[in-house]
C-alpha cells in the first residue's frame, strides 16, 4: 500500500461521518428557520383567534375524541366540561382508533363512547349532550367522507345553528372531521378545527399516531382550506406532562370524576408505549388542545403556510397555501393549575 493513499475503511468512514455532519447541519438550520418563524409569528399572534370571546360569553365547541384509546382524552372532556365561564360543549364525538384494547377502527368508536359517558357520568351531566359515533372504517386513501352519525350532527351544527359552532375539537384521527369537510365544503367557512396531533413543520417527519392512523384524512385536514388551529403532540403538547405523585396529591378523593380520571390512568397504563405502570411521569397531551381555548397564552400560536402531507408522511411546504395557525409551546404549569383547581371541586 502507498503512503498517502486512505484505505477502503477510511474511505467509508470518511463518507459516513460527512453524511452525519451534513444531516446535523441541515437539522440546525430548519431549528434555527423555525425558531425564527416563532419569534415572528408570535408577534402577530398569540393563541387561537377568537373573536367570539368578544362580547357573546362562552366558546361553543364540538369535542371529537378517541376516549378509549388513552387516559388524556377523558382529562380534556372534562376540563371542556368544567371550564364553563369560557367553553360551552355541545356534543361529543367518539373518534375511531386501533390499539392494542381496539381490534379495529368500529372497536375503537365502541370504546370512546364508553369512556365519554363514563367521564359525563362522573361530572353529574350524562344526558346533557349528544354523545355520538363516529367512522367506523378509516378514510382511505380514496379521500372520500365516511359516512357516520357524528358526521351528520356535526355538519348540522356548524351550518344551521343561529350562532353556529365556533370550534371543532379533534383529539384523534382526523377521520371524522375530514369527512365532514368533504360532505359540506362550506363548513370550512363556518367553523375553526381544532386538531392536536402530528408534529412540527420542521421535523423531518410528519408521523405519529393521530395523524399515521389514518394519514388520508390528515391529508383532507390540511389541504381542505379550514381555519385550522394545529396543536402538534410532539415537541409541544408532549410537554404536559405529570408525576403519578402530583396527580394522586391533587386528585385522589376531590370529587366523583377525579377519582375516575385516577382511575382511567391505572386502567391504560401501559398501552400505546406511551408509559407503562411503573413510570411515575404520565402525558396528558390532550388537555393541550382545551387550554388553547380556557386561555390562548397557554398555547401561543403562529400563522404558517398550511404544509401539505407527502406519501412518505413528511411535510411538504409551500408560500402560496392558505394560513394555518401552528402553536409552538404550552405552558405547563398555568395549565395544570387551572385543571386541577377545577377537577377538585368537580363542578361546572
Amino acid at each position: 500500500m502507498q503512503v498517502g493513499t486512505p484505505s477502503p475503511g477510511s474511505v467509508v468512514q470518511g463518507f459516513w461521518t460527512s453524511q452525519v455532519a451534513l444531516w446535523i447541519a441541515l437539522t440546525a438550520a430548519a431549528g434555527v428557520l423555525y425558531l425564527a418563524l416563532t419569534a415572528a409569528g408570535s408577534a402577530q399572534q398569540h393563541g387561537p383567534d377568537d373573536e367570539t370571546r368578544r362580547g357573546l360569553g362562552p366558546v361553543r365547541i364540538l369535542i371529537d375524541t378517541d376516549a378509549g384509546n388513552y387516559y388524556d382524552d377523558a382529562f380534556a372532556l372534562a376540563f371542556a366540561a368544567l371550564s364553563g365561564e369560557r367553553i360551552r360543549v355541545e356534543a361529543a364525538y367518539a373518534a375511531p382508533f386501533v390499539n392494542s384494547r381496539a381490534a379495529d377502527p368500529g372497536d375503537g368508536v365502541d370504546r370512546s363512547l364508553v369512556v365519554i359517558r363514563r367521564v359525563l357520568s362522573a361530572l353529574g351531566a350524562e344526558g346533557s349532550l349528544p354523545v355520538l359515533p363516529g367512522a367506523r372504517r378509516w378514510m382511505g386513501e380514496q379521500a372520500r367522507p365516511v359516512p357516520n352519525a357524528a358526521v351528520d350532527d356535526m355538519v348540522e351544527r356548524v351550518m344551521t345553528s343561529d350562532r353556529g359552532i365556533d370550534y371543532v375539537v379533534a383529539l384523534g384521527a382526523a377521520t371524522n372531521v375530514a369527512s365532514a369537510l368533504l360532505q359540506e365544503p362550506k363548513l370550512a367557512e363556518r367553523t375553526t378545527v381544532v386538531w392536536l396531533g402530528g408534529t412540527p413543520h420542521h421535523f423531518p417527519s410528519a408521523s405519529e399516531f393521530n395523524l399515521k392512523s389514518d394519514p388520508a384524512a390528515a391529508r383532507v385536514l390540511f389541504d381542505s382550506g379550514a381555519k385550522l388551529v394545529h396543536i402538534p403532540a410532539a415537541g409541544v403538547a408532549e410537554y404536559l406532562a405529570v408525576s403519578r405523585e402530583e396527580l394522586n396529591d391533587r386528585m385522589r378523593g376531590r370529587s366523583r370524576v377525579a377519582d375516575l380520571l385516577l382511575d382511567l390512568v391505572n386502567e391504560f397504563a401501559g398501552v400505546g408505549g406511551e408509559s407503562d405502570g411503573a413510570s411515575n411521569t404520565l402525558p396528558v397531551w390532550d388537555l393541550a388542545a382545551i387550554a388553547a381555548l380556557v386561555d390562548p397564552t397557554w398555547v401561543p400560536t403562529m400563522r404558517l403556510s398550511s404544509p401539505s402531507l407527502g406519501k412518505s408522511l413528511t411535510w411538504l411546504h409551500s408560500p402560496h397555501r392558505q394560513e394555518v395557525q401552528v402553536a409552538y409551546r404550552v405552558d405547563r404549569d398555568r395549565v395544570f393549575t387551572d385543571f386541577f383547581a377545577k377537577i377538585e371541586a368537580g363542578r361546572q
